[in-house]
């Protein structure tokens, strides 16, 4: 066991463990209370190393330091605002552990005097502090631009204020719950889940577009991976019960899209380009063309969902449209899909809203169902996520929490 001591003296620079991982490791796992440097993560970000990092809201964090780690493609980002969340763990996957002292600050990674310790994965506590972080992970929050948005503000109003913290800290703590409310749990768990397929389905599509080569330039580049991750659900997934233990490498990953490109793909010629694409844009395109379709016109179109269709497969296209007019009236129809593709502020609590059986809830419609329409409909800012995608992204190797 090798152990090495950072303590900003000497030229033992806590940065220097950053700046040293090995090019190898392709996932970093951030537990800390303050962030204000962000370049670090980033670099190793750009270097294609996938990071997941669990902070704290509160003087010293960063606004600005939050949102260039949220904006990365291959950062994820959760927070907690409570005072008492003081860690620092950084941990390099199936390599090696930093723990100690040591806020991801400038002063912390150059100047400050600190003690921060490593540890690799020999040591028998080595498991022990993965869990930990995993369990922080569970606990926290997924930072989102609404709450990125509320601590600008704050920080904003406090910042020629700093000797008075206390007050910075109770207005975080009255317009950003510290824990999540017994009635919004559900909610975060939703949040949570979404995220987790969304950061996977944009690692994919970004080795897709990185490749340079489209099978169908005339759709959304969300749609034509969900079509290659598609593709991989009927020729790999299904037959293959063993998922990958960790993410497909980018090069295994670019001969699957190889393999997808010299593919027939009848159903993208004959089917999406032609028909389901234009069929969803002309009945649900705009609030406008919700309002103006028949209920049964509407209907029919969601029978163009993979998931919807899925979930109908034992009934005839008429009788699956009969039956679900029969459970849910026109009015409600077109009221509550305008309302998760139009009106709603929060596009994940409005599709959980839709899911879980509040006023806007429609019999018969489903998670997969809901997340692939807002998918197909809002294809340059969203995922199509449904079962059939997130069974191909765990055979990519992927893990998610289960829905």
């Amino acid at each position: 066991m090798t152990l090495s001591i950072y303590t900003n003296t000497r030229s033992d620079w806590t940065h220097n463990w950053f700046t040293e991982i090995p090019s190898s490791i392709t996932n970093l796992n951030v537990a800390v209370a303050f962030i204000t440097q962000y370049e670090l993560l980033v670099n190793l970000a750009n270097s294609g190393k996938r990071i997941k990092v669990v902070c704290r809201l509160g003087y010293p964090t960063s606004p600005t330091a939050l949102l260039e780690l949220n904006n990365h493609p291959n950062i994820e980002v959760r927070y907690f605002n409570s005072k008492s969340f003081h860690p620092k763990l950084y941990i390099a996957q199936n390599s090696s552990i930093l723990i100690g002292s040591a806020n991801m600050t400038d002063s912390a990674m150059l100047s400050n005097q600190e003690v921060s310790v490593t540890i690799d994965i020999e040591d028998d506590k080595f498991e022990e502090l993965e869990l930990t972080f995993w369990r922080y992970w569970a606990d926290s929050n997924v930072l989102t631009p609404t709450v990125l948005k509320q601590y600008q503000k704050n920080w904003n109003e406090s910042k020629e204020l700093i000797r008075k913290l206390r007050e910075l800290e109770s207005k975080l703590s009255k317009s950003i719950p510290e824990q999540t409310p017994k009635e919004d749990k559900a909610v975060e768990t939703y949040r949570k889940m979404y995220q987790e397929r969304e950061t996977a389905f944009n690692t994919i599509r970004d080795i897709y577009v990185n490749y340079g080569v489209r099978k169908a330039p005339s759709l959304p580049i969300n749609i034509e991976v969900d079509l290659f991750l598609s593709f991989i659900h009927s020729e790999y997934a299904k037959k293959d019960s063993h998922h990958n233990e960790t993410v497909c490498s980018e090069s295994a990953t670019i001969e699957l899209i190889k393999e997808w490109l010299n593919s027939e793909a009848t159903h993208l010629h004959e089917r999406v380009v032609p028909d389901i694409y234009p069929t969803l844009l002309k009945c649900f395109g705009s609030e406008q063309k919700i309002t103006q379709s028949s209920g049964k016109k509407l209907v029919y179109a969601l029978l163009k969902l993979n998931a919807f269709a899925s979930a109908n497969r034992y009934l005839s296209e008429d009788r699956a449209v009969e039956a679900f007019l029969t459970k849910n009236s026109e009015k409600d129809i077109k009221s509550s899909l305008a309302h998760l593709l139009y009106f709603g502020r929060d596009r994940i609590k409005t599709m959980f809203d839709l899911d879980k059986g509040n006023s806007k809830n429609l019999s018969g419609f489903g998670t997969s169902s809901i997340k692939e329409l807002v998918g197909w409909i809002h294809a340059e800012s969203s995922p199509i996520i449904n079962q059939r995608t997130t069974t191909a992204l765990s055979f990519l190797g992927f893990k998610f929490s289960s829905e």
